[in-house]
């Protein structure tokens, strides 16, 4: 069962990730560039918050410790968005905007913060259903 909750959590992960590349490639004409414009950074931030949750769930089935898995996890979110930006250098009608960047950080923030969460209702809910005889994952 682990097993295979592990495979969906990288597959997920994938995915994020996959269409996230995806976004940045694609050039935007004028209508598309204004409509998105006023909420360029919300985007940016929903978008990593979803991504970080999904690649520290997928890091969850090979790193034991909680806080090394959200270290690791961001680490590398900080190393993809960080490329992620710089990738729109080469991209018509897309230009590298440090504060794009702050956004998505924000967003490995939050997905973060969510992972933690989600990671504690999971652990107290297995823990409850064994009648408390698993110890919750080292923080």
């Amino acid at each position: 069962m682990k097993r295979r909750f592990s495979k969906i959590a990288c597959i997920a992960a994938a995915l994020c990730a996959f269409f996230t590349v995806l976004l940045t490639v694609i050039p935007l004409n004028a209508q598309q560039q204004a409509m998105i414009s006023q909420r360029d950074k919300l985007i940016h931030a929903a978008v990593f918050t979803l991504l970080t949750t999904c690649v520290a769930w997928a890091l969850t089935g090979f790193v034991q410790s909680r806080r090394r898995l959200l270290v690791l996890t961001a680490i590398l979110m900080v190393v993809f968005a960080s490329i992620d930006e710089l990738v729109q250098w080469f991209v018509p009608t897309r230009t590298v905007d440090m504060e794009d960047w702050i956004a998505d950080c924000l967003g490995i923030t939050l997905g973060l913060i969510a992972y933690t969460l989600i990671a504690i209702v999971v652990s107290a809910i297995v823990v409850k259903k064994d009648g408390g005889m698993r110890q919750p994952v080292e923080k």
